[in-house]
């Protein structure tokens, strides 16, 4: 619960609208009791034959409250509705800037987990604003509303609307609220594992067709549906146990009213024309209590919401003061850098010791799972470095905001992700005020001119989704030029020619040669060819660097980079 505290710290900027929808939801319910009762006074004094001038005063007020409940519901409606999406956007955006700093590593969730903490655990807090706060406070106010007005006739009528709204407005939201709390939890894990898999199917929809494992899977997802159909049904059930006895309570207090007011008319305590005003005064007053109880499903799982959303570790990075302004060189150093994705993991890098400059190209090797990608992460602020220190132009990284640690940047991961749309603004994403003189450079650089010339619309042919349209070699080389076009003072590129032909490779290579010349660069690489243009490699293995030098040098000491070189040379290296 304590989660559901601080989500209401929160709802300051909607506090007036919010205090705005209570006052009209008590004055939408005294409107309606008002109008009830009216009515049934005017009936009953008609009953009597009485001169019309005696029904005015009753025909005019049935009018004024019959206009007055519609305009006021629909007012409080639109107040409560319009403050709690206000509060949904904000909520929205604080959990996505909250996520975006902690990706790609941190958090450690599919895309149907994410989609369904930015979507779905966040329109649930839709309902906890909706309905568990504006609800209980009207119920209050008329609550005390009407024992301050029956008190005055018995106090029998007191001790009737204490235990029908204790019942309807504690008692049943009470019992609904613990037979929810088991079934929350369980409802958002099992939509969100649903998700999952439906994100997974689409995803993955080329393999499972080649691997024969989409009935499986559809197993999986048909499983997952029909537990996610019984939790929903077991909590209908009891959300109809709950208004059932509410109901009942309602229909038993009216008749317990209408006893107490017989005796009351019968003893000439109170006339016989108010007798039919009581009833439905008590019956209509109970619109304000009789919702509470279907609000009270809502908490557990708002509150496991809630909890979902609030244990999103925090950055990882500190803040630091942004430098747009300042036109860094690309110097960068690391000295003696350790650095974990989370705080509970163990390093992934150690004693990490590296200077990039303009024009002196460094190269990272070392076999699969050593730590080369994770100097890429821990440049762009994507983890822990707890010990070491990252500088920039001789400044400490602390003195830079995330965002302009990375604009120092430009990166060619792995798996470059290209969005649904087309080739052309996949690369602009870079850049989206460049001129067409600088896209037809960047395109010629990564070695994609005679494809796009070969393609029917030509840069603006869409790559599909994920660039599925495309080979990985063009969606790698799409990706070169997105960096280049950024012109950032350092180039970190993440097995750039993987998916490359050796007559491609040299193509792009060829074109990187006047930037390799004006920028840093960072090379991660399994390919041992090439080398011999970097100003220094450095061999990394098991998160350490073990050797270090040029090619020639790292060839001379005949240690694992020799070993490597050899192998990828088709020779054995005790030959």
């Amino acid at each position: 619960m304590k989660f559901l505290w601080k989500i209401l710290t929160y709802i300051k900027p909607a506090g007036p609208m919010m205090l705005l929808a209570v006052l009209l939801g008590c004055l939408a319910v005294a409107g309606n009791v008002g109008l009830l009762a009216l009515a049934a006074y005017l009936i009953s004094l008609a009953a009597l034959h009485p001169p019309l001038a005696a029904l005015s005063t009753a025909i005019v007020g049935v009018r004024f409250f019959g206009i007055a409940r519609a305009l006021l519901r629909y007012l409080e409606r639109y107040t409560a509705h319009s403050a709690t999406f206000s509060l949904m956007g904000m909520l929205r955006t604080w959990v996505y800037a909250r996520i975006e700093p902690l990706l790609p590593a941190e958090v450690q969730r599919n895309n149907g987990e994410l989609l369904t903490l930015l979507m779905q655990d966040v329109e649930t807090m839709r309902d906890f604003y909706l309905r568990l706060l504006a609800p209980p406070a009207v119920a209050g106010i008329i609550l005390l509303a009407a024992l301050r007005l029956f008190a005055e006739l018995d106090t029998a009528f007191l001790y009737v609307l204490l235990a029908a709204f204790f019942i309807c407005g504690v008692l049943c939201p009470a019992g609904m609220y613990y037979w929810q709390l088991g079934n929350a939890g369980q409802l958002l894990r099992t939509r969100a594992s649903l998700n999952g898999h439906i994100v997974d199917g689409i995803a993955g929809m080329t393999e499972l067709a080649a691997f024969q494992y989409g009935e499986k899977l559809t197993g999986q997802m048909i499983r997952t549906g029909k537990r996610l159909t019984t939790l929903q049904a077991r909590i209908a059930w009891g959300q109809a146990t709950s208004e059932a006895i509410g109901l009942f309570t309602l229909h038993g207090s009216v008749w317990c009213i209408l006893y107490l007011a017989v005796r009351l008319v019968e003893t000439g305590q109170l006339p016989g024309v108010y007798l039919a005003v009581l009833v439905f005064a008590v019956q209509s007053g109970f619109e304000a209590v009789l919702p509470l109880t279907a609000a009270s499903r809502y908490l557990p799982e708002s509150a496991a919401a809630a909890k979902r959303l609030f244990s999103l570790p925090e950055s990882a990075v500190s803040q630091g003061r942004a430098r747009h302004e300042d036109r860094l060189n690309g110097t960068v150093t690391l000295e003696r850098v350790e650095f974990r994705y989370s705080k509970d993991a163990s390093p992934v890098l150690k004693n990490i010791s590296f200077s990039l400059r303009p024009g002196r190209p460094v190269a990272v090797v070392g076999p699969s799972g050593a730590g080369k990608s994770s100097l890429i992460a821990a440049l762009l602020q994507f983890g822990y470095c707890d010990k070491g220190s990252i500088t920039f132009d001789g400044k400490d990284s602390t003195y830079f905001s995330p965002e302009a640690v990375r604009e120092i940047f430009s990166v060619v991961p792995q798996q470059v992700y290209l969005f649904h749309a087309s080739i052309k603004e996949n690369i602009l994403l870079a850049k989206p005020t460049a001129s067409q003189a600088e896209l037809e450079a960047v395109i010629s650089q990564a070695a994609l001119d005679e494809l796009i010339d070969s393609l029917p619309q030509g840069v603006d042919t869409p790559v599909g989704q994920h660039g599925q349209a495309l080979s990985g070699g063009q969606r790698q080389r799409i990706g070169i030029a997105r960096a280049l076009l950024k012109e950032a003072p350092v180039l970190l590129l993440d097995e750039p020619f993987a998916h490359l032909d050796t007559l491609t490779a040299s193509r792009v290579l060829a074109g990187l040669q006047e930037t390799l010349r004006e920028r840093s660069s960072l090379w991660i690489t399994h390919q041992l060819t090439g080398l011999e243009m970097m100003e220094e490699i450095l061999v990394v293995h098991q998160g350490e660097m073990v050797e270090r030098g040029t090619l020639r040098e790292l060839l001379a000491q005949q240690g694992m980079f020799w070993q490597m070189w050899c192998l990828q040379q088709d020779r054995l290296p005790f030959e």
